[in-house]
């Protein structure tokens, strides 16, 4: 999570939404297009923030192998908590 935190910029709220489905690897982009406060998954904050981020190619390989070790969720949570399979 600090590693996209750092990369990316996003807002702890879009961090935590994350689901594997907004990435586009090949394209080298992801589309924030959700948050999650008090653990409730929402729209994010302002108009403005739904929109693809690109993605260097050295964060694409850290998060392909955090995808090998990432808790598998139905939803796709990118960071789920093991204990509730929910957003951290």
């Amino acid at each position: 999570m600090v590693i996209v935190a750092q990369c990316l910029g996003l807002r702890v709220s879009e961090i935590a939404a994350l689901q594997w489905q907004g990435f586009e690897f090949e394209r080298q982009q992801l589309l924030v297009q959700q948050s999650v406060v008090n653990g409730n998954v929402d729209d994010v904050k302002t108009e403005y923030s739904p929109d693809h981020v690109p993605l260097h190619a050295a964060l694409v390989e850290v998060l392909l192998e955090w995808s090998k070790e990432a808790t598998p969720t139905e939803e796709g949570w990118v960071f789920a908590s093991p204990l509730t399979n929910k957003p951290y």
